[in-house]
C-alpha cells in the first residue's frame, strides 16, 4: 500500500511524504542536539536525501530481495541492511584524498 501510495503521487502522498519527511528532519534536529550527528551544510537538504535512501528500500523491496537473498525488511535482512548503512554513515564510501570526479587530491 505504501509503495502505491507514493508511487502514485497526489495529495496523500504529499500529506505523508511531508509528515515522513518532518519526522526525519526533526529526529536530526534532536540528534545534531546531544552531538550524535555533525551539523549539515543544509539540514533540509540531508534530511530529504536520507529519507529517500530510507523509502527506497520499502519501495525496491521486492527487487533488493531477489538480488541479495534476503528481504531487507524482516528482522535478519534488517540486521544486515542497517550494518551497511550504518557503516556507509559513520564511514562514508570513498578513500580519503579521493577528489571531484575520482581524481586525487
Amino acid at each position: 500500500y505504501l509503495r502505491r501510495l507514493l508511487i502514485d503521487g497526489g495529495p496523500p502522498a504529499e500529506s505523508l511524504f511531508r509528515a515522513l519527511f518532518d519526522a526525519t528532519l526533526s529526529g536530526l534536529d534532536a540528534l545534531e542536539a546531544v552531538n550524535l550527528v555533525r551539523p549539515a551544510v543544509d539540514d533540509r537538504v540531508r534530511a530529504a536525501f536520507l529519507l529517500a535512501n530510507d523509502l527506497a528500500v520499502v519501495l525496491l523491496r521486492d527487487q533488493i530481495h531477489t538480488v541479495l537473498g534476503a528481504d531487507p525488511l524482516t528482522h535478519s535482512g534488517m540486521q544486515q541492511w542497517t550494518a551497511q548503512v550504518l557503516d556507509v554513515y559513520t564511514h562514508g564510501v570513498f578513500l580519503e584524498g579521493v577528489g571531484h570526479a575520482g581524481e586525487q587530491s
